[in-house]
């Protein structure tokens, strides 16, 4: 057989764009995706995701897009449920670090499926229209393949989209980029992820690795992109989605921009809240100056802290309802929160009416 000089070509640029990919995102990109992991050539299983060989043979094969799992959600947990191969997203953590998105319910306690994205369900995303009616999958909030924050492979790459998230989430027209850096925050980016260590997963996917910037400081990135499912849970300042707002300040459903905490005054108060003696526990918020943190080095600077749907839930799940973060301002930090928490807990987290 004869090879056309061309198709050397292709596949030298293709190996070059690969490399040139390779500091990009996290896992399933550049030189880290790897096509063996997931998929199977011949309806056969001689090795499994972590190369051994020592697998049963491949049940009910050949499968749909080669897949060595019956589905993409079987697929994805193979690895990412209670190995050590990656981060464990189901249920409880099998490691001993606090995770930055929880666990996806398991549909039994205490992760039962009204307490996050629980996989397989047909039911309509609140506040929107998405749903799935095959039943949710990872796919419909991750691309399995990596992806670009702005434009297609393998163009765009050199800061992708934050953990492989799809640029339109449930359908969404618009492309819904999450940039981040990694090791020496940039305030461009909406996210800055301290280290991205591949197999460090105990630091990778840690709260302590992760906080949010705004480098527009009225829109959130974070909040656009949920927004491609739960469109009537977030909008600007006065939009149609949040119900507007009325002149002495109220909404009708929480802001997920736009506003700084202490901005209304009359109690909300983001230096009572930063600067309390003895409290250490603070939901993640997003600052345009990296200042999540209450600072005299900073002469007394306080940062225009801004909440969005970080600061309240969990973008997996956990075992509070919704995946609500009840968090109180000292305790042990677990991801319910605090485990004395409850859900007035996290209210106080910025209202500091009431008990804290």
């Amino acid at each position: 057989m004869k090879h056309s000089p061309l198709l050397g070509i292709v596949m030298l640029a293709l190996a070059f764009a690969a490399g040139s990919i390779a500091l990009a995102a996290d896992y399933h990109m550049g030189t880290t995706l790897h096509c063996s992991d997931c998929h199977n050539m011949h309806g056969s299983l001689t090795h499994g995701q972590d190369g051994n060989p020592a697998n049963p043979a491949l049940v009910g094969g050949p499968t749909t897009f080669l897949l060595k799992g019956a589905d993409p959600n079987s697929m994805c947990l193979a690895c990412h449920d209670g190995t050590t191969l990656a981060p464990d997203v189901m249920g409880a953590n099998t490691g001993s670090f606090v995770r930055e998105a929880g666990g996806l319910p398991t549909g039994t306690t205490p992760y039962e499926s009204w307490k996050g994205h629980s996989l397989g369900s047909m039911a309509t995303a609140p506040g929107g229209t998405f749903s799935n009616p095959t039943g949710l999958e990872c796919v419909d909030c991750h691309n399995q393949h990596g992806v670009s924050s702005v434009t297609g492979f393998p163009v765009g790459y050199t800061n992708g989209q934050w953990r492989n998230l799809k640029n339109k989430p449930g359908g969404s027209a618009n492309n819904t980029p999450i940039t981040y850096a990694i090791g020496t925050n940039d305030p461009t980016k909406d996210v800055f992820e301290r280290d991205a260590t591949l197999g460090q997963f105990s630091t990778h996917y840690s709260i302590n690795n992760v906080d949010f910037n705004e480098p527009n400081t009225t829109s959130s990135a974070y909040a656009n992109w949920c927004k491609g499912c739960h469109t009537n849970f977030h909008g600007t300042v006065g939009g149609t989605e949040i119900g507007g707002v009325v002149t002495t300040g109220n909404y009708i459903r929480h802001p997920a921009e736009g506003v700084d905490i202490g901005a209304l005054g009359g109690g909300h108060s983001s230096i009572s809240r930063w600067n309390a003696t003895g409290k250490t526990n603070w939901v993640k918020v997003m600052d345009p100056a990296g200042l999540w943190q209450y600072s005299t080095a900073t002469s007394g600077a306080t940062g225009n802290y801004t909440p969005s749907c970080f600061s309240c839930h969990k973008a997996h799940g956990n075992q509070n309802p919704y995946g609500l973060i009840e968090m109180r301002q000292t305790g042990t930090v677990t991801e319910e929160g605090t485990a004395d928490g409850v859900y007035t807990s996290l209210c106080t987290q910025c209202h500091v009416q009431g008990t804290p």
